[in-house]
């Protein structure tokens, strides 16, 4: 998920703690022991992100929010931006397992730098998903120090599949093709979501950490959670898209904008709005990444209004009579083409 975004320049003492500086400047600058890159040129913005020890990190989404441009750090962690106008500009960087972070720098005449250090989350550990020979989903599940933990409760949301962890942290559930929403839970550790997509012929195993509990469950959340599993029961297959990010990268869609341009059959304007999480926070379509999301549910104009007869759907796996509603279902905004609602890893 994406953390609160901070800001360094209104926090000098933390900043400087863990050696997190800012560069706009014409030329080399020392940042502890790391040096901010030389700008490019007039109308150029470059930079290098790292980790706290100094090394460099690949695919860090880095964003311009004023000018909504985005781009990812190469494999020596550097980014750069072209035709850039001179000013001041917000930089967010975000990765997945490492603190969201905002920076202030200013571009010159003669272009700008900066160097960014990114704070690892010490308890994170993303979950993997990796093909099984039996059919069905199974797992292991184990704490951050990988040791196996037992009782987690496994929910398929929108069917009647749920499980626990045995004592050695594994469990299996006989899920036919399609795709799916799983949710993990335990008392004293955080809910965890991971999406996953059954193909025909073969199972799904998923490998998860899971992370201690820090204060109490955030009912929304659990709220939000519920509302999906009642839309994956509701909605017609004939009208609406689940998607997981396996199923992105299979059809290479990159970008979430992408997901939108292929339902909707066009662009979608640069003002698109989606719903992050379940609502009611979105954002802009242009910041979200393929690599950003752990399920997509994708709903088509036609979508709103009516009733009818669900059908059989790789959900449920059954028909199902109902009158549907918007209440269910995100509205169908201009900008984008389709209802998106896009579950952030």
């Amino acid at each position: 998920m994406i953390n609160a975004l901070r800001c360094p320049w209104r926090a000098a003492g933390w900043r400087a703690a863990l050696g997190v500086f800012v560069v706009g400047t014409m030329s080399n600058v020392a940042i502890g022991q790391s040096i901010a890159p030389k700008p490019a040129g007039p109308g150029t913005l470059i930079g290098m992100v790292t980790d706290t020890l100094g090394q460099p990190l690949a695919d860090v989404s880095v964003e311009l929010a004023s000018v909504k441009r985005r781009t990812r750090t190469n494999a020596d962690g550097a980014f750069r931006f072209d035709s850039l106008k001179a000013g001041p500009f917000e930089v967010t960087t975000r990765k997945l397992g490492y603190v969201a972070e905002m920076y202030g720098v200013t571009v010159r005449p003669e272009g700008g730098s900066l160097y960014i250090k990114m704070v690892r989350l010490g308890t994170y550990l993303p979950s993997m998903v990796s093909t099984a020979e039996r059919g069905g989903l199974s797992g292991i599940l184990g704490d951050t120090t990988y040791r196996p933990v037992g009782g987690v409760k496994v929910r398929v949301l929108g069917t009647a599949f749920a499980a626990e962890s045995d004592s050695t942290g594994a469990f299996f559930l006989p899920l036919s093709p399609g795709q799916y929403m799983v949710v993990l839970e335990r008392d004293g550790f955080a809910r965890q979501r991971v999406g996953v997509s059954i193909p025909e012929n073969e199972g799904r195993k998923i490998a998860a950490w899971m992370v201690p509990m820090i204060g109490r469950p955030n009912p929304l959340e659990g709220a939000n959670l519920f509302d999906l599993g009642q839309r994956t029961m509701r909605v017609s297959p004939a009208t609406s898209r689940f998607l997981t990010r396996e199923d992105m990268q299979k059809q290479g869609l990159d970008e979430l904008q992408e997901v939108a341009r292929l339902y909707a059959g066009r662009f979608p304007q640069p003002d698109c709005m989606v719903i992050i999480n379940g609502g009611p926070r979105m954002l802009p379509l242009w910041q979200i990444s393929a690599a950003d999301v752990e399920f997509v549910e994708v709903y088509l104009p036609s979508n709103v209004g009516g009733a009818g007869v669900r059908g059989v759907t790789s959900i449920a796996g059954r028909p199902t009579t109902l009158t549907t509603s918007t209440s269910v279902r995100p509205p169908i905004s201009q900008e984008c083409g389709v209802g998106l609602i896009a579950w952030l890893r």
